[in-house]
């Protein structure tokens, strides 16, 4: 099992909170939480990762393009992979 956080939301929250505060507008709508980096509270978005696993890395990091059957099928993990990749 790894942890996915799809780079897309990741992509589209930052450009949002960046044109909102280049727009002077609030981030609140898009960075709903905070962090307190040991001075101020600073808003981030907080995106929910997800657990792949052989189940359903087809649907998740395969499928969104972040990685290729070739670059996961290789060496040990051969095996595991589907033969009409």
């Amino acid at each position: 099992m790894t942890v996915y956080k799809p780079i897309k939301l990741e992509a589209e929250a930052a450009a949002d909170a960046a044109i909102r505060l280049l727009k002077g507008e609030d981030v609140t709508t898009v960075a709903s939480d905070t962090l307190n980096n040991g001075q101020n509270d600073i808003p981030f978005a907080k995106l929910t990762p997800l657990a792949v696993t052989k189940d359903n890395i087809a649907e998740t990091v395969i499928a969104d393009g972040f990685r290729t059957w070739d670059e996961v099928c290789v060496g040990e993990f051969e095996e595991f992979c589907p033969a009409d990749r």
